[in-house]
Parts: C-alpha cells; structure tokens; sequence
C-alpha cells in the first residue's frame, strides 16, 4: 500500500473503533454515478451496508443511521428485510428494504471493506420511487426517484 492508502485507512480503523463504523462514498469528487457503504459491520458479525446513487450528503447519513441500529441491536439486515425510519426535519418516513450484493462486484467494489475484513459481506440499502414502488416491484419506476440496483450476488 502507498502512503496515501495507508492514511486512509488508518482513518477507517480509528473510525470503527470510535464509532463502531466507518462510511466511505466512491465517485463523490467527479461526474460519475455515487456509491456509498459501511466498513465496520462485519467485525460485529453483520454485512456492510452500501446505497448507490445518492449523493453523499444524503446517503452518508443514511448509513450512518441504518448502522447505528445495527450496532444497538435494533436492527438486523436480512434479504428483503424492511426498516422505517421516521420522519425528520423536512424528509418524511421511508420503509428501507435490504437485499444482497457482492462486495467485489466489478462495478461497484467495497474494496475498504474487503481490505480491513477479507470475508465481508454486503447488503444493499434500496428505497422506493414516488408511487411507493421498490426496485424489482412491477411497477417500480426509476425516474419516479426510487433507488438504482447494484447487481445481485
């Protein structure tokens, strides 16, 4: 690893050990499409946590939450789990649903992940379009502001 890996991700371990999770997002600095995700869940025996196409002023956060439940033992992410979230500020409450992704997916990789916990897993954190529809649901219409899909393990 060079100098810069290094620092990043003596970062990464100072931040699980404060907090329990470290949130790294891929992608924010330039054009491309934005993808986020956990690095800490699995050394408390659950997957890492990733969403894909949020900036990361809303989906850090996000994650953050998500895995502040599971770490308290509030929440346990399962295929086709569902968590609500309730309503703060200005955003209402959302039912997050969880499915399972490869974390060394070529497209979207949790390489922090894998670095610091070799046998990491991962799952992804969708939410539903306008119409209340989720990825997958017949009816589900992207452009109505649901969630982009990472491709299934």
């Amino acid at each position: 690893m060079d100098v810069m890996m290094d620092a990043i991700m003596m970062r990464m371990v100072e931040s699980i050990a404060k907090y329990g999770v470290a949130v790294t997002y891929v992608g924010a600095s330039d054009n491309s499409l934005t993808w986020g995700y956990t690095v800490g869940l699995t050394g408390k025996g659950q997957p890492e946590l990733a969403v894909l196409g949020l900036p990361s002023e809303v989906g850090h956060p996000l994650l953050n939450q998500v895995a502040r439940k599971v770490i308290d033992g509030e929440f346990t992410p399962r295929e086709g789990g569902e968590l609500t979230l309730e309503a703060e500020d200005d955003h209402p409450a959302v039912t997050f649903r969880f499915r399972t992704v490869p974390v060394d997916g070529e497209q979207y990789p949790l390489n922090m992940a894998t670095l610091i916990y070799p046998a990491a897993r991962a799952m992804q954190v969708v939410w539903p379009d306008d119409g209340g529809h989720y990825p997958g649901d017949p009816e589900f219409t992207q452009s109505l502001g649901g969630a982009l899909l990472m491709p299934a393990s």
